[in-house]
C-alpha cells in the first residue's frame, strides 16, 4: 500500500505540478519528489500530524517538477470552420473544452488545407461535423497527459462545423 501511495503522488507530481494527497505517515518522496505537510503538525520535509477524529489521515503537499506535459494553449472563439494550428512535431491533446451558443454539430479533425479537407483523420466526430451539441452546450474532457494524439506529424488541427453559431473553448497541447 505504501508504494502505491507513493507512486500515485510521484505520478500527480510529475503530470501536474503539484498536488495534496493524504498519505500515511511514514510514506517517503520518492528522488526529486518532496513531500511537505500542510496540516500544521509540523515543518519542512516530511513533517506531518498525526491522525485524529478531526484528521483521520495526515494530509501532505507534494512538490513536484513544475513543468508542464501539455504547455501550450489554443483559445477558440470561431463561427466557422477553422484551421486551429499546424504542428511542427506529432501533435498529443490533454484537454479540450467546447461549448456551442447554437445547436449544431462539430468535429475535431486534423489534415493538411485551410481547413483539413485533404489527408484528413477525424479526432473526434466524423465527415461533415458529427458530433451534436445543443445549444449552449459543448463538452470537456481534460487529463494530466495527452489523451488524444494526432496520427501524422506537421498536420493541422481544425475544428469543424455544421452551422456559423459561435463555438468557444480551449485546448491545451503539446506538440513533439
Amino acid at each position: 500500500m505504501k508504494r502505491l501511495l507513493v507512486t500515485l503522488a510521484f505520478a500527480a507530481a510529475f503530470f501536474s505540478g503539484a498536488g495534496v494527497w493524504s498519505l500515511p505517515a511514514e510514506a517517503q518522496g520518492p528522488p526529486g519528489v518532496t513531500v511537505y505537510s500542510n496540516s500544521g503538525g509540523g515543518t519542512g520535509p516530511g513533517a506531518f500530524q498525526p491522525a485524529s477524529p478531526t484528521n483521520p489521515l495526515p494530509t501532505y503537499s507534494v512538490a513536484g517538477p513544475s513543468t508542464s506535459v501539455c504547455p501550450s494553449v489554443i483559445p477558440i472563439n470561431q463561427t466557422t470552420s477553422t484551421d486551429l494550428h499546424t504542428f511542427t512535431a506529432k501533435g498529443h491533446i490533454c484537454s479540450i473544452m467546447l461549448i456551442s451558443a447554437t445547436a449544431q454539430s462539430i468535429t475535431l479533425a486534423e489534415g493538411t488545407g485551410s481547413t483539413c479537407g485533404s489527408g484528413t483523420a477525424y479526432l473526434i466526430g466524423g465527415s461533415g461535423g458529427t458530433l451534436a451539441l445543443a445549444a449552449n452546450g459543448g463538452f470537456s474532457m481534460a487529463a494530466g497527459s495527452p489523451w488524444l494524439d494526432m496520427q501524422t506529424a506537421a498536420d493541422h488541427l481544425c475544428l469543424d462545423q455544421s452551422s456559423t453559431g459561435n463555438v468557444s473553448g480551449v485546448i491545451t497541447y503539446s506538440d513533439h
